[in-house]
């Protein structure tokens, strides 16, 4: 038999899932916690941001569940959101490339939202690789342009890489 607790925190994760951002915030108010995890292993917060149930992140983020909370793997939800795992393959139709375009741009906000809330982009993973080499490798730059506006918003000027080599020679 599960504990009251145990049942919040199902219920919440299934709300999650149903996208239902007023049913999650009556289950924080009961009690449930914000730092739940599926029965899997994945954080409610991780969750929501994956999924880019982005309203629903905000809400975690609110209550101050865990940025940096991990799944089973060891991964942070931005790192998770800085990997690609998504194509548009040939058996897409117009509606479902549509819809990975909208759900692809709802993770770009999600990962936005975590970072301006503090997630910690320095965290490596197993193999030595911290996020921002991650998405350097896959061609992204939200780390590095949010630390940009981050140091300029600080009045300090942005380091530019531009024009040098990991190694630091001219390219």
């Amino acid at each position: 038999m599960k504990t009251i607790q145990e049942a919040l925190n199902y219920k919440l994760i299934e709300a999650i899932f149903l996208d239902k951002i007023d049913l999650v915030e009556m289950l924080l108010d009961a009690g449930a916690d914000a730092n739940a995890k599926t029965e899997h292993g994945t954080p409610a917060l991780f969750l929501s941001a994956t999924e880019g149930k982005c309203e629903i992140l905000k809400l975690f983020i609110s209550r101050g569940a865990d940025l940096n909370a991990t799944n089973k793997r060891g991964e942070t939800a931005l790192e998770c959101l800085i990997e690609e795992f998504g194509f548009i393959g040939p058996a897409m139709n117009k509606q479902s490339e549509r819809d990975w375009i909208v759900w692809q741009e709802a993770r770009q906000l999600a990962s936005e939202l975590l970072l301006s809330a503090g997630a910690d982009v320095d965290v490596k993973d197993g193999s030595g690789l911290s996020l921002e080499d991650k998405a350097e490798m896959s061609g992204k730059q939200l780390i590095q342009a949010y630390r940009q506006r981050k140091a300029l918003s600080a009045g300090v000027q942005p380091r530019v890489n531009n024009t040098t080599s990991s190694k630091g020679s001219q390219m």
